[in-house]
């Protein structure tokens, strides 16, 4: 039998610890803005992107919300960030990623955010507000069919069956108005929104909406009110706030409702104006000629006298003018002219230069003859 020894030696050389060298992958760094962005704005993308061993390139991918393609755009290296812009977004918004390739070797790559186009980022787009003054007549334009055509939104908190319509036969002025019809029996509460196009605060200290109304079935009606918006366009999201309860319209003629104080909202920049009719079988509602404008007084006339009996020959009656002014703005300056077209003269015509404060209610005495 023969035996045969194998003797191994090594020397002190390097030695192979199993130890793959990794090449770090580059770091984004980018947050949504906070800033509110409208339809039709450029968003300038400037990001953050740091890797030892260089940047190769670097993109942003990016599609309007509910789109299934998305688009590319490359960050060019300013110095100071990469940068590029997305030209001209839409509403509702866009969704976007970044990558990023660096030099490295083998090349590293990143998303950003980690689950790239799975879990992108979103940025919000709001329509562009309509400044003030502005007024509605819910005429149609050439081409236009319905409310939504003029950016007006009627959705329902319960079901769409009454919701707010166009109507041509019963107008304050123009072709067009709008209106609630009452219901029927045996229907669950309805909660109808006639809502307003998005409106520009940002630059008054002071706002008031007006408008004209008309009722039917007014001793029926469970509720109108008025809200305002400075969020979601929709109810449903809860971003609504109540200003006022609305009194009955006139029944069965038009008049102008008291323009209402939404002071409280001046400053903002998107600001959607509500109006809610409540019930099942109720009221019907008319609405036209709206007008948002800047706070102003808004003076409510009504005159009285002491005497019950008609005036004889020679006679005198005191009357009295009352003047309430209904909203939070100043009057200066101001005049009372009293006429009669016959049979009778104020011995004292005219009031002038008087002023009155928002809220307050003012008497004026005038003797005839």
């Amino acid at each position: 039998m023969s035996v045969f020894l194998l003797l191994l030696a090594c020397g002190e050389g390097e030695k192979d610890t199993g130890e793959v060298l990794q090449n770090i992958a580059p770091v984004i760094e980018w947050s949504v803005p906070t800033e509110r962005v409208v339809d039709g704005q450029d968003l300038p993308l400037f990001v953050q992107i740091i890797d030892a061993d260089g940047i190769n390139s670097a993109q942003v991918f990016f599609r309007e919300i509910g789109s299934a393609y998305w688009e590319t755009l490359e960050l060019v290296d300013s110095g100071d960030a990469w940068s590029t812009t997305i030209p001209s977004l839409t509403e509702p918004g866009i969704e976007l990623y970044f990558k990023a390739e660096d030099t490295g070797e083998p090349i590293a790559t990143t998303l950003f955010p980690n689950r790239g186009p799975s879990e992108p980022f979103v940025v919000q787009v709001d329509p562009q507000s309509l400044p003030i003054p502005f007024s509605e007549s819910f005429d149609l334009d050439e081409s236009q069919l319905t409310l939504l055509d003029r950016d007006w939104w009627t959705p329902s908190e319960t079901r769409n069956t009454y919701a707010w319509m166009l109507n041509e036969s019963r107008t304050h002025t123009g072709t067009h108005a709008v209106n609630h019809l009452r219901g029927s029996d045996g229907m669950p509460e309805l909660r109808d929104w006639l809502i307003s196009p998005p409106l520009d605060f940002s630059t008054e200290e002071g706002v008031m909406v007006g408008w004209w109304e008309y009722g039917l079935a007014v001793d029926d009606m469970v509720e109108h009110s008025l809200w305002v918006s400075t969020g979601s366009r929709l109810p449903d999201d809860g971003d609504y706030q109540q200003v006022e309860l609305l009194d009955s319209p006139p029944s069965g003629e038009w008049g102008r409702h008291r323009y209402v104080d939404l002071s409280s909202f001046a400053g903002e920049e998107q600001v959607y104006i509500g109006w809610r009719w409540v019930g099942s079988n109720s009221d019907e509602w008319s609405i036209d000629d709206v007008i948002v404008k800047s706070l102003a007084p808004d003076i409510a006339i009504d005159v009285i006298t002491n005497s019950t009996n008609p005036l004889e020959p020679g006679g005198i009656a005191d009357i009295s003018v009352i003047l309430e002014n209904q909203t939070a703005g100043q009057a200066d300056g101001c005049a009372t002219d009293v006429y009669f077209p016959t049979g009778a003269a104020p011995s004292e015509s005219s009031i002038s230069d008087w002023s009155i404060s928002g809220g307050e209610t003012i008497f004026q005495d005038f003797a005839v003859i």
